[in-house]
């Protein structure tokens, strides 16, 4: 199965004193973070909207959008609502922290910043994140073949359209299904039926880019996402995992070869999901029937 390097988490460290900003950058990068910076809460607001940080350092008092501005920005938007953020100020600034964790900050540190007390208090808040990815994570994967389930799948299609709406990228889907898996299970059980599912969805994620995903929406329909995919690779793809020879064993001694079928559809502009899916299923069907 393909791996994916997993990248370090990201931290956007925001602050209008450019020691501290510099002084706050080199701690995290030698701790092993991904670190970016910003000078004041205009330019913070402006690169989590590029790019959402997996936590925020923030000062509370900046000039053009203070903390407490970027703290209600990132609460009140989908995409950064979960974003840990740790307030940085000074210790007469009671009244503005509690303002800040009123509005959603998680935690705060005192200025001048103690660097273990900093780490630690990172530490906890990427915990909580890891663990609530955790949770998403389980609640997206099928535990039959271990790859998407539909909920995690049309996620995911969802924020591979938006990205290829924005950026003007095309994107296409290949829908899958094995041929006479109601036999299968009639004469081999369902163990047998379960093993086909499973060796499947391990050929189909093995043989993909490392960009596309895997999802098994129902039944023995799988979905690879393709992003970046005109029609022509879109096409290529397709022959390729047609090329694929899937067997599974029935008996100490004996195998059967898997068969199935693949469509495959690029999104066209402004199109729905659910008319991308349809078009990618209907020329699944047109291949089985040959």
């Amino acid at each position: 199965m393909t791996l994916r390097m997993v990248p370090p988490e990201r931290i956007l460290v925001v602050d209008d004193e450019e020691h501290t900003r510099l002084a706050l950058a080199e701690l995290l990068g030698g701790e092993g973070f991904d670190v970016a910076t910003a000078s004041n809460g205009v330019e913070a607001i402006e690169q989590i909207q590029r790019m959402p940080p997996d936590l925020v350092l923030c000062d509370v008092r900046m000039p053009r959008a203070d903390g407490l501005q970027v703290v209600q920005t990132l609460r009140h938007r989908s995409a950064t609502a979960n974003v840990p953020v740790i307030m940085v100020s000074a210790s007469s600034e009671k009244e503005r922290r509690v303002a800040a964790l009123e509005m959603g900050a998680d935690d705060f540190v005192a200025k001048p910043v103690d660097p273990d007390e900093l780490m630690a208090r990172i530490k906890v808040q990427l915990r909580h994140v890891h663990h609530q990815r955790e949770l998403e994570r389980r609640s997206s994967i099928d535990p039959l073949t271990g790859v998407l389930n539909r909920r995690g799948l049309m996620a995911e299609l969802r924020r591979e359209q938006a990205r290829s709406e924005r950026d003007g990228t095309p994107l296409s889907l290949l829908v899958i299904d094995v041929d006479g898996f109601k036999g299968i299970n009639d004469r081999y059980g369902h163990q047998i039926g379960d093993s086909v599912l499973r060796i499947l969805a391990r050929s189909l994620a093995d043989e993909v880019r490392s960009v596309d995903l895997v999802g098994r929406t129902g039944g023995d329909e799988f979905v690879v996402i393709a992003p970046h995919a005109d029609a022509a690779a879109a096409a290529r793809l397709k022959q390729r995992l047609l090329q694929l020879v899937v067997r599974v064993a029935v008996a100490p001694d004996s195998d059967v070869r898997v068969a199935f079928s693949v469509g495959d559809a690029t999104l066209q502009q402004g199109e729905a999901l659910d008319a991308v899916l349809d078009r990618a299923d209907r020329a699944m069907y047109r291949s089985k029937r040959r």
